[in-house]
């Protein structure tokens, strides 16, 4: 079997996923910014609440990848997957 005949899918819907999370938040994110800035007269807080975000993100990105090396140590690719 070709993987691109199985592993095909797999990219369109994760692709589909992340354009759907990234319009969400292009269209959220403003919205959430302004109400805000209009009950509190600052960027200030909104700053915070997204720098938390970011670092939020980047601790799940390492402890995926974490995950990831553990699992390929465990079940190492067959030749043949290569």
């Amino acid at each position: 079997m070709d993987p691109s005949e199985y592993c095909q899918p797999l990219v369109f819907s994760a692709l589909g996923y992340i354009l759907t999370a990234w319009a969400t938040a292009g269209v959220v994110g403003p919205l959430f910014v302004a109400w805000v800035r209009d009950k509190t007269g600052s960027y200030e807080k909104t700053l915070y609440l997204f720098g938390g975000l970011f670092v939020v993100a980047l601790i799940m990105s390492v402890l995926m990848m974490v995950n990831v090396k553990q699992l390929r140590a465990k079940h190492p690719p067959a030749a043949a997957d290569i």
